[in-house]
């Protein structure tokens, strides 16, 4: 499980930087104080499946893309093989 949240809330933060946000920023947006929005980002605190949604539509990312899985690849229906 702390492996889960250090891998989250280091995702978290990436996304964060890559739009250049503060973590104020974040936490005002999703409407959470931002002593507990630092806490996710240092993997010290799971959010719940709610809140992740929330944030996943904060930082335009997906669910899966935060908890660090990989994206699966699609396959072609054209019979290209």
């Amino acid at each position: 499980m702390d492996d889960l949240r250090k891998r989250l809330g280091a995702n978290i933060r990436k996304a964060r930087n890559r739009r250049g946000l503060t973590q104020a920023e974040v936490a005002e947006r999703i409407d959470m104080p931002v002593e507990v929005y630092g806490r996710m980002e240092r993997g010290s605190m799971l959010p719940r499946l709610e809140r992740l949604l929330v944030i996943c539509d904060a930082l335009g990312e997906t669910p899966d893309g935060l908890l660090g899985f990989p994206r699966p690849r699609l396959r072609s229906t054209r019979g290209d093989a």
